[in-house]
């Protein structure tokens, strides 16, 4: 519905401008003299674009409607007259010709009397008009107005083609390369080659009557339809429903193939994420340019030598890569003049050796089967001779080498058994020195020897350890316990461990961003921690999807976390902040040495070692890791089920930033940032996995303590998630708690009465979530009631205790025979004593009021022993004639409530309830008045929210 128009790519923000008021923009044709002609389904309107004024698009014309859908529409060119021409085709081959002044100059019907999916004006010269057309038979017509027209008065078909499977979504014609593309349901992009005489005009009818349509090449690589492909200088675009952009030689070769959506040729791409991306076509050519070499010979070797394991050097010693061989070798490979040499050989080094490099490329470590480290100072192989410094430290060999600080003074190795020592290296007068800070023991796992990935936290005396078994251990006050554990000879074991966090493919990376602790792992997931009372408290996980199957390193990169892993048998560079692989090198998998590198500049380079070679590739990621590469950032490419306002924060003395979470078809839950005063700019502040399925429904409480806000989401599958946000300056969710009723792929029967029971199915969804907490509740204090509506026509209401984390479904309730849609919850005064009341509406069109002192409460229910019992409304109210989708309820007084409903039939009721307290205590309901609008919209309602007494 809507243009934005932006005057140069650099240049922020955009002109907004609303164009239809009914229907999206399908397409833009801009001619010579700068008038923008723009339609979308039966729509057009004209603009003409002036750089030079305040506003860039100037409005010639108003919205006005063609009578038949368009499929295309084109300047013409070459017309004799001042007047301004364009030409649209519409779904039912019907070409009509206007002038700027909207006025219908002609109108001409193609004898192949069809609907047509697709259409293009591939000849706009205003007397020789040809359209290429895809029909429902899985043919592209061609026809001209200007042919002689049959008896009928109708224009014959110029061409015919065959060959797709499937209906035809696209056409587009590169009049230089004389090559037309089709794109199909049967998953295929179609190139076909147009042969002519030269002695006729490339913009006469007589070329396209006399020509020869052949095809040229039939390409796949879209798993899915693909909608649309584009015909440039060099290459082919292709993009499809999976999401993809693909890039294609002229000969139908594939150079490339990108997950899209969250002086250069520029590809803009657009997607149901609502983003707005810049690509690169020129890094298309350059993409999956592999150099392989072979480690050099040496006269003094006795048998062939080989690379065990590589690493890309930085900084001072950028441009080379290292590797130590089976030999004992420590090789240099200058990637410029492709020169190999040597800085190191020790006999004990060879057939099994460790390696680790620390920040920039400044000390090396090697650990040998004998239990000996050594250092070396890389900075000097350049200048002079390399001098390494041995030391013995383990009885057994070394199986891992950490640099465990940014700073390179802290080193982390770990032995056979799960011994451990934690080391201070010191560099002075050219010489290394070591001292052993603590020893420590590694947990017992699948892996004992082993420990993957280290982090080192010297301000606070913290160490976090992974290991192949997918545990994070966390060692507290090292140097306090070193007296201790000298004087007992006892190593340190762990505070804290992280059972199986990552699976069992072990940890892989562990690093400190922003005061927050990340895990990586080979089971594709991202875990993020803080650190509290000596304590690693997990916050939540990231699922990074499923075209990054495991994940080998994480690196910060601006304001991106990129992650290094692999897909079957393919090195994946994965932006989270476009959540899509930005470099992919196919190098065989990830059970071999590799490394990678950034430069800030963003020039890429990984290695790897393959078949006892060595495997190299570079490539500029500069225009996708820099932000104006995007020029409106996606959200979710699926459809959001609801939202709920949480707070508002400060993000600069100018700006401020309405935090609001959102869930939906997605399965995840993001917490999004609106920026006050710049017009629909929207961040994603963090995404928060854990959910099966769909969330339908998210509630809030407030936890004043702790400036913070308990979030409920509940979905498919069951399934219901605890988490809390923070408002602190990084906004994060921790993950408090799940509950799934009755296990995932389990059916699971619980005895109503003697002869009959109650089935829970795993696909039973919670509708709605309600938050309740108050201090004079039977239940003890510092627990929350949390209520939800089930697609099973079941009420359940779960307890929560925020201190132990203990989430317990403790109260069943038969509401009827219909699923609960809504539900809202209702505070009532009972003299002195606060009384909670629950108003659900289900599919039967009914609104149920009744009192939560009916439900019977249980400290817990387990599986084997789940015992509904019956609601008893206080009121029951038919008030639509099907679904209440929406529902919502205000205190009007003490004892008046506003209860506002919506639903599939269109209508709209408010009703006015009052609630009398009794002498003996009870509370009584009753309904004072209704009020209903049955055509309050023109379809289904879906969300209602009461505002005051008077406005909703």
């Amino acid at each position: 519905m809507r243009i934005k128009c932006l005057l140069k790519l650099d240049t922020f923000p955009f002109e907004d401008e609303l164009v239809f008021k009914n229907c999206s923009i399908h397409g833009i044709r801009i001619d010579d003299s700068n008038h923008v002609l723009l339609f979308g389904a039966k729509s057009v309107r004209i603009y003409v674009f002036c750089s030079s004024s305040t506003k860039w698009l100037v409005s010639v014309t108003k919205e006005f409607h063609l009578n038949d859908w368009i499929q295309d529409i084109q300047w013409l060119n070459n017309y004799t007259s001042t007047q301004k021409y364009f030409a649209a085709i519409s779904a039912h081959n019907c070409l009509t010709l206007y002038d700027i002044d909207v006025t219908k100059t002609d109108v001409f019907q193609s004898s192949e009397n069809c609907i047509l999916y697709t259409a293009s004006i591939v000849c706009n010269n205003f007397d020789a008009i040809v359209i290429a057309a895809g029909t429902v038979f899985k043919k592209i017509i061609f026809w001209s107005p200007q042919s002689i027209s049959t008896e009928n008065g109708k224009k014959p078909l110029i061409q015919s083609l065959s060959g797709h499977q499937g209906v035809i979504f696209s056409i587009s014609y590169n009049k230089f390369h004389k090559l037309l593309s089709s794109t199909s349901d049967d998953r295929s992009i179609r190139l076909w080659k147009i042969h002519n005489h030269s002695m006729f005009n490339e913009d006469s009818l007589e070329f396209w009557e006399n020509a020869t349509i052949e095809i040229a090449h039939v390409l796949f690589a879209h798993e899915s339809r693909v909608w649309m492909s584009v015909i440039l200088q060099k290459c082919i675009l292709s993009v499809g429903e999976d999401s993809h952009l693909c890039f294609w030689d002229l000969d139908g070769k594939l150079l490339r193939k990108k997950k899209c959506h969250k002086g250069e040729c520029i590809a803009f791409t657009g997607g149901s994420d609502g983003g707005v991306y810049m690509w690169d076509v020129e890094s298309a050519f350059t993409y999956g340019q592999i150099s392989q070499i072979s480690l050099h010979f040496r006269e003094t070797s006795s048998n062939a030598d080989f690379p065990r394991i590589i690493s890309v050097l930085t900084d001072k010693m950028a441009g080379y890569f290292m590797v130590t061989t089976d030999k004992g070798w420590l090789s240099l490979f200058n990637i410029e003049l492709k020169h190999w040499e040597d800085i190191y050989y020790d006999n004990a080094f060879a057939s099994y050796c460790v390696s680790c490099i620390s920040k920039g490329t400044l000390y090396l470590a090697l650990g040998n089967i004998s239990g000996e480290l050594a250092l070396l100072n890389l900075q000097e192989c350049q200048l002079e001779k390399c001098r390494i410094k041995k030391f013995k430290i383990h009885n057994s060999k070394i199986c891992s080498i950490h640099w465990v600080s940014d700073r390179n003074d802290y080193l982390l190795t770990c032995s056979i058994k799960g011994d451990m020592i934690l080391w201070k290296v010191i560099f002075e007068n050219k010489e290394f020195k070591i001292e052993g800070i603590q020893e420590l023991f590694l947990p017992k796992c699948k892996h004992h020897w082993w420990s993957t990935a280290a982090l080192f936290l010297q301000t606070q005396d913290y160490l976090i350890v992974g290991d192949r078994s997918g545990n994070i251990s966390f060692y507290s006050q090292l140097h306090t316990d070193k007296k201790k554990s000298e004087e007992n000879n006892v190593k340190v074991n762990p505070s804290m461990v992280h059972r199986y966090i990552h699976g069992d493919n072990g940890v892989t990376d562990i690093q400190l961003h922003k005061s927050l602790v990340y895990s990586a792992g080979r089971d594709g997931k991202i875990h993020l921690y803080d650190i509290d009372d000596n304590s690693l408290n997990l916050l939540h996980t990231i699922k990074v999807s499923h075209d990054l199957e495991w994940i080998g390193k994480m690196l910060f990169h601006g304001g991106d976390l990129l992650l290094l892993g692999f897909h079957t048998k393919d090195f994946m560079v994965w932006s989270s902040q476009l959540e899509s692989a930005i470099m992919t090198v196919e190098c065989g998998g990830g059970h071999r040495s590799w490394d990678f590198q950034l430069t800030d500049e963003g020039n890429a380079t990984f290695v790897a070692i393959k078949k006892k070679d060595v495997i190299f590739t570079t490539e500029n990621l500069q225009h996708v890791l820099n932000n104006k590469s995007i020029l409106k950032t996606g959200i979710s490419g699926q459809e959001f089920c609801c939202a709920t306002y949480l707070f508002t924060k400060s993000q600069n003395s100018l700006d401020s930033v309405a935090v609001v979470a959102c869930g939906g078809e997605d399965n995840t839950l993001r917490i999004l940032g609106f920026i006050e005063g710049k017009g629909h700019q929207i961040l994603s502040l963090c995404n928060l996995s854990g959910h099966l399925s769909s969330i339908k429904a998210i509630s809030k409480f407030k936890l004043v303590e702790e400036n913070a806000y308990l979030l409920a989401s509940v979905g498919g599958r069951s399934q219901m998630m605890l988490w809390k946000i923070k408002e602190d300056p990084y906004v994060q969710g921790q993950q408090l708690a799940s509950f799934i009723l009755s296990g995932i792929g389990e059916t699971t029967k619980h005895h109503k009465k003697e002869n009959k029971c109650i089935q829970i199915d795993p696909q039973t969804r919670l509708m709605d979530v309600a938050i309740s907490n108050f201090e004079n509740h039977e239940l003890s204090s510092g627990k929350y009631i949390i209520s939800t509506a089930c697609s099973d026509s079941y009420f359940r209401i779960y307890t929560f205790d925020i201190n132990s984390r203990d989430l317990t479904l403790c109260c069943n309730l038969h509401h009827g025979e219909h699923c609960i849609l809504r539900l809202s919850q209702i505070l009532v005064m009972n003299y002195s004593r606060k009384v909670l009341f629950f108003a659900t509406g289900a599919t039967d069109g009914y609104i149920k009021v009744f009192n939560q002192k009916s439900c019977q409460y249980s400290d817990s229910i387990s599986s084997n022993n789940l015992s509904p019992s019956l609601i008893c409304p206080e009121l029951q109210l038919k008030v639509h004639q099907s679904g209440v989708n929406a529902l919502d309820a205000k205190s009007i007084s003490d004892t008046d409530w506003i209860i506002g409903s919506a639903g599939d039939d269109t209508a709209l009721s408010v009703t006015l309830i009052k609630f009398v307290n009794l002498p003996s205590g009870e509370i009584k309901c009753n309904e004072l008045n209704r009020a209903c609008e049955n055509s309050a919209h023109a379809s289904q309602i879906t969300g209602i929210k009461i505002l005051d007494e008077k406005h909703l």
